[in-house]
């Protein structure tokens, strides 16, 4: 800023208005363009969260979809009847009881 002159010219006070609003002008465009720089890097930086969240979101929906499908199949493998070992070994054991039974009576008829 200019240093104050005399009032003696009426044009000097005036002069010097015109570089106190002249530096005014030039600090508001400094500030003008960080708040741009501001605001750019800011929007820069809500787009990247945005598509962040969407991509997480995406693969929330992927997970979810695959445990749904994971939970249809354990139903489906629930709800079909199959042989276990254990039920397996049950009815060996009874098939081998029920012949040895009719062994048996077919000795005694016979040895008799």
């Amino acid at each position: 800023m200019a240093q104050p002159t005399p009032r003696a010219e009426g044009r000097s006070s005036q002069h010097e208005v015109t570089i106190g609003l002249r530096d005014l002008y030039e600090m508001i465009q400094s500030v003008n363009t960080g708040y741009t720089a501001l605001s750019a890097k800011l929007d820069t930086a809500l787009i990247q969260q945005t598509l962040q969240l969407q991509n997480i979101s995406a693969q929330v929906a992927d997970v979810r979809h695959d445990i749904n499908d994971h939970e249809m199949r354990i139903r489906a493998r629930e709800s079909q009847n199959f042989v276990t070992a254990r039920s397996m070994w049950t009815a060996v054991g009874i098939i081998a009881t029920v012949i040895g039974v009719i062994f048996t009576i077919l000795q005694v008829v016979i040895s008799k």
